[in-house]
């Protein structure tokens, strides 16, 4: 048999798991006839039943792979663009909060109902007034931050972090209020730890208070003195504790 031929047979018997392999017959030498070849095999069942149990484990695990990485995935949605444009748009807004400075910011009251239960309340007690005007204690571009968060603006918060907790605590408004302790826990430092303190104990933030303490505990010595005497006593007590 031409060397060739026997080598890839033997190399198609070992890889298919077979045991050994008894080849008879012959070739012609030209290569224009057709080659007649006759393979005898004997099979170990307990190779291939291996092979059969490692494949399936492979394909398992690739399966569960592929549904966790789709589990991971957030679904594409067209709502919320549309959402968004409804809030640059006049069309249908029936509540109109009002800042301190007497600027006005239109919303839909169905939106700031859903979010906040405290607009909740003031709607169902002037469901006969349409607009409603609320009168509020705030700058008129921190409302509008606020407004505008709901409405799918994301990025309105960095910058505003402060002002944005305060008002999401007065307003009960739980989707922002967490998104800016999140913003805030990762942007502590020894600079600005002794304001964010303030704002996670005045706004009841336990994750953000305890990263706080644990800076003006663990690298009291390079935050400015004066900042912290200015700490409230409940806070300078709270920090003790951990010393």
């Amino acid at each position: 048999m031409n060397p060739i031929y026997k080598n890839l047979l033997t190399n198609l018997v070992l890889r298919l798991g077979l045991v050994g392999g008894k080849f008879t017959g012959k070739l012609p030498k030209k290569k224009k006839k057709k080659e007649s070849i006759e393979l005898t095999f004997r099979f170990d069942i307990d190779v291939i039943r291996q092979q059969l149990k490692e494949s399936t484990a492979t394909t398992s695990a690739t399966a569960l792979e592929e549904e966790s990485e789709a589990a991971n995935v957030e679904p594409e949605t067209s709502l919320q663009p549309k959402i968004l444009k409804t809030l640059q748009s006049q069309t249908f807004k029936d509540a109109i909060l009002v800042a301190f400075d007497g600027a006005e910011v239109s919303a839909h009251r169905c939106i700031l109902a859903a979010v906040s239960d405290v607009f909740c309340a003031i709607f169902n007690s002037k469901k006969s007034v349409n607009p409603v005007k609320i009168e509020l204690e705030c700058a008129a571009e921190i409302i509008e931050a606020a407004v505008g968060f709901y409405y799918g603006q994301k990025d309105v918060i960095k910058g505003n972090e402060n002002e944005l907790l305060q008002f999401a605590t007065k307003y009960s408004m739980a989707e922002l209020k967490t998104k800016c302790i999140e913003t805030l826990y990762d942007t502590v430092t020894t600079e600005n730890v002794c304001d964010i303190v303030t704002l996670a104990f005045d706004n009841n933030s336990n994750s953000l208070k305890e990263k706080c303490l644990q800076i003006l505990s663990k690298e009291k010595s390079k935050i400015d003195k004066e900042k912290l005497q200015t700490l409230q006593p409940s806070i300078l007590v709270a920090c003790l504790t951990l010393s």
